[in-house]
């Protein structure tokens, strides 16, 4: 169902509505990403601090299943 708050559009879905072969090309765009990334200089500790920016604010907003 799409909702509209404040003029954004919001879209609803389930992992289960996703097919899988996108979910497949997803990964496989997440995996290539990241090794570009990890190819770069300074590469490894831009991810570290994303990862911690991320965990933070999933801690912040009291998000199941937040990483520690």
């Amino acid at each position: 169902m799409d909702k509209v708050h404040e003029g954004i559009s919001e879209l609803e879905f389930s992992p289960q509505d996703i097919p899988d072969h996108a979910v497949k090309i997803a990964a496989l765009a997440a995996v290539e990403l990241t090794e570009s990334i990890l190819r770069r200089p300074g590469g490894r500790e831009m991810l570290d601090r994303e990862t911690e920016r991320r965990r933070l604010r999933q801690r912040e907003r009291g998000e199941k299943d937040a990483p520690k």
